[in-house]
């Protein structure tokens, strides 16, 4: 086994004979040189100086609540969320809501002449809730009364939440059935969940006395026109109205009007006629959304959408006019889909630090968000630009080449246009912010939002703070459809700041 044989202060030993003396000050200046030519930083525990000094600022973006005019609820094919809603409930913090949902119906997918010796037995209207609530936890009794329009809706109309459209004095019929929150949360849960085989369903049927399904199968019974052409069925059909009475109901509740195979399955929502001929009784299903008609090939045209009007009066939102910025009196900020309601960023101070902070480089920024209350509170929120009339800012702008008329991206936006996402140019003009996670949807956990990741964003409009096309205000509001297909709210702390970790140099750099 080899040994290792330690010599102690041999160094020492060695400049302390006589005869090494003359060697050991040889020895302390060839070290004293070639240290000399190396950065300080080389001595073992003395520190290098520091070339960037860290800092961080907490903004406050003097926030306040922004109400638009009106939000698009129309049920277009290819949505996220296609809802119907109705209902009422009155929100101590938010006003007394109430939604009503509109529908127009078409042809079944698949028909054929029925024999003229059918008979008429019965018209059920079927409506698929698709377990969304907002308003009371509560099981409680809901009143159901459909009405038939007055009016034929029409696909290529914009409907929106103020649209009104006319209705009859008395109901077509109506129903009554009980909601148990808890059931509805729970049926949520294991719908989302990956096994399909737990799913619940919730149908309200309602039956619809009168001559209408009469009318229906007399036409199946001759194909007239009515049951050939859109325009003609939607002209003596005209669809129908989801409303809850006055005084009635402590929920807003969603129908899933789509229906999922060329025909609608049992658990769909529909318009059903039953008739009977030869001693057997058959089964008609009409459509209540938008499809292809596979037997005439044509395509039916069906609207749908909801209105929904907020009442604030008494509540500290008392007072709010559309596009004007507003502080409520008890100093909260608040967010609401369908009634319009989002939290309003102002930038000025952020520009204000831009402009004294010089060569700087942003290590992080958070946008720190305490929400202090929900009511069914939806499952992301958003950053929107808004302009200087506090409306979203629009993706594209209108542009000439030769003699045509065009759409391009808003040339601003273009610039880091990897920071946003970009809306359509129908539904949704507004332009989104990508956080860091690089998505454009906040998520809410547990009710939780917590910080809010933006430092890339930042750092581009710290880039660009002089150009006069500057973003100057954002909007937190409601993520996507649900923004237009919900109720859903959030109560903000007014104490909402923007917190920049940031570096600059303080030497100059080699």
């Amino acid at each position: 086994m080899r040994r290792t044989i330690i010599t102690l202060n041999r160094f020492t030993t060695f400049t302390q004979n006589w005869r090494g003396k003359k060697a050991s000050l040889w020895l302390c200046l060839l070290v004293l040189i070639i240290f000399s030519c190396k950065d300080d930083a080389n001595f073992i525990g003395l520190p290098k100086p520091p070339r960037l000094d860290v800092n961080y600022i907490d903004i406050p973006l003097n926030p306040s609540v922004i109400q638009y005019d009106r939000l698009l609820t129309v049920n277009p094919t290819g949505e996220n969320v296609t809802r119907i809603l109705f209902g009422r409930y009155n929100d101590p913090v938010f006003g007394n809501i109430e939604a009503r949902g509109f529908a127009s119906f078409g042809p079944p997918p698949y028909f054929s002449t029925v024999p003229g010796t059918a008979t008429f037995d019965s018209l059920v209207l079927q409506l698929n809730l698709d377990f969304y609530y907002y308003g009371s936890h509560n099981t409680s009794t809901q009143k159901l009364q459909v009405y038939e329009l007055l009016d034929s809706l029409n696909y290529s109309r914009s409907y929106y939440n103020n649209t009104t459209p006319a209705l009859p004095a008395l109901p077509l019929a109506e129903t009554t059935f009980t909601v148990n929150a808890t059931d509805f949360d729970d049926a949520i849960a294991l719908n989302t969940d990956a096994d399909t085989a737990n799913n619940k369903l919730f149908r309200v049927r309602v039956k619809i006395p009168g001559a209408m399904g009469n009318n229906l199968l007399n036409d199946l019974k001759t194909i007239t026109k009515t049951m050939t052409d859109f325009a003609t069925f939607t002209g003596k059909y005209r669809g129908f109205a989801f409303v809850v009475p006055n005084g009635m109901g402590d929920k807003i509740l969603g129908v899933n009007p789509t229906f999922r195979d060329a025909n609608p399955r049992v658990t769909d929502t529909k318009v059903s006629l039953y008739y009977t001929d030869g001693g057997t009784q058959v089964k008609v299903d009409y459509i209540l959304f938008a499809s292809v008609n596979y037997t005439t090939g044509f395509y039916s045209l069906i609207s749908s959408f909801s209105t929904i009007k907020a009442d604030r009066t008494g509540t500290p939102l008392s007072g709010i006019v559309p596009f004007q910025e507003f502080r409520p009196l008890d100093n909260r900020l608040y967010i609401q889909g369908g009634t319009s309601l989002l939290t309003k960023l102002d930038l000025k101070n952020f520009y204000t630090f831009a402009d004294t902070a010089l060569n700087v480089a942003f290590n992080s920024v958070e946008l720190i968000v305490k929400n202090v209350g929900t009511v069914k509170a939806p499952p992301a929120l958003s950053l929107r630009v808004l302009d200087s009339l506090n409306h979203f800012r629009v993706s594209y702008l209108d542009s000439i080449q030769g003699d045509s008329l065009f759409l391009r991206v808003d040339p601003y936006i273009a610039r880091f246009s990897s920071n946003f996402s970009l809306g359509s140019t129908v539904s949704e003009p507004a332009i989104s912010v990508v956080t860091d996670l690089g998505a454009s949807s906040i998520p809410i956990s547990g009710d939780e939002i917590g910080k809010i990741y933006l430092t890339e964003f930042f750092q581009q409009l710290y880039k660009r703070k002089n150009d006069p096309r500057k973003i100057k205000a954002l909007g937190l509001s409601i993520f996507g459809d649900n923004n237009r297909k919900s109720t859903s709210s959030v109560v903000l702390d007014p104490n909402l700041v923007l917190r920049i970790y940031y570096s600059k140099p303080v030497v100059k750099i080699r």
